[in-house]
């Protein structure tokens, strides 16, 4: 496999580090302290089979793994990794590493799913960002002089994995507004509890957005599709599509009727009866959803929850209040856990 090669600093790998970055620094991830901390600058691995990299080709099935040799006493506690998964990337810090240092240790492994492999000299360290064409987990390990990374199948580590998509955001897409309020920020509050109640459970979460940015729909799905999720679950509000209030109301949800297996629309029924009866809202009903991007392209269980009408004043009240947004959440998260014992 091959990845291109550019010896000097390529302004498409800057541009695209820094978004990355940004993103991690806002979600509190990633802390940068000083605004005038050092930007990594990164310089693409060459060609695979070339030095600073020494990688095997591989075959569907055989074990993949990264790992450098490290000086004699090298404290790997120390190194820090982030594994951006919305973005399929694995960032590496190695301190008091240089760049230099990759020339006569280049990095060695397998390189199967590996898209690019870019590295960085930081004044703190050496840097490597690994963008893979998939979602993985991974593990650590050491023998002698060497630290592996084992990029790892989620379902090898986790009985059930979800993926939950809070709507909308970013000034691209705020979704329904009403009295001053957005759709995307209800939708990501709501999603930000969800995140936190699955997080202490035996779930496998992943989200798709964990901040006010604009993701696109293709991403969304294909997060679901590439972790071949147990279900995928669309967080949104309703709105009668007028510019005045009237006193529509009630939860909906829509279920990719695409599936065939009647697991997405099973789905939706347990998510409709738990919401409703949890929320004292009125159950429009499970519907049709085929006509929503995310829903007809998912390959996985997918419904979307329209959890109550912005346009109904009594219904905005609850939608705004945190404490309504965390009953939300957790009753989705029950809704969830039916599912795994009535449907799936």
């Amino acid at each position: 496999m091959r990845v291109l090669k550019r010896a000097a600093i390529i302004s498409i790998a800057f541009t695209a580090f820094i978004c990355l970055m940004l993103s991690l620094f806002a979600s509190g991830i990633l802390d940068f302290g000083d605004t005038e901390a050092e930007a990594p600058v990164f310089t693409a691995a060459t060609n695979l089979t070339d030095a600073p990299m020494l990688m095997e080709e591989s075959e569907e099935g055989d074990e993949l793994y990264l790992s450098l040799e490290l000086p004699a006493g090298y404290d790997t506690s120390k190194i820090e990794i982030v594994n951006d998964y919305r973005e399929r990337i694995l960032l590496v810090t190695f301190p008091d590493l240089s760049e230099s240092y990759l020339s006569e240790h280049p990095l060695r492994g397998t390189s199967g799913h590996i898209a690019s492999v870019d590295y960085a000299g930081r004044s703190d360290g050496l840097m490597i960002q690994v963008t893979y064409d998939t979602v993985f987990e991974y593990e650590t390990g050491t023998e002698g002089s060497f630290y592996y990374i084992y990029p790892t199948d989620p379902h090898e580590l986790y009985d059930k994995i979800v993926v939950i998509d809070p709507g909308h955001g970013g000034l691209a897409s705020p979704g329904a507004e009403q009295n001053g309020y957005k759709e995307a920020d209800i939708d990501f509050q709501i999603g930000k509890y969800l995140f936190d109640i699955l997080s202490e459970s035996d779930i496998k979460v992943y989200t798709t957005r964990i901040s006010d940015v604009y993701v696109g729909l293709g991403k969304r799905i294909s997060l679901a599709n590439d972790l071949n999720a147990d279900m995928f679950v669309s967080i949104h509000c309703n709105t009668n599509g007028l510019d005045y209030m009237d006193s529509s109301a009630g939860t909906t949800v829509l279920y990719n009727d695409t599936d065939t297996s009647g697991l997405s629309y099973a789905l939706g029924e347990v998510m409709l009866d738990q919401l409703s009866s949890d929320l004292g809202t009125r159950a429009r009903g499970v519907v049709k959803g085929s006509d929503i991007y995310v829903l007809r392209n998912a390959q996985v269980p997918a419904v979307l929850v329209e959890v109550g009408f912005m346009s109904n004043q009594e219904e905005l009240n609850n939608l705004v209040s945190a404490s309504y947004q965390k009953r939300v959440a957790q009753s989705i998260y029950e809704a969830i856990v039916r599912a795994y014992e009535e449907v799936l």
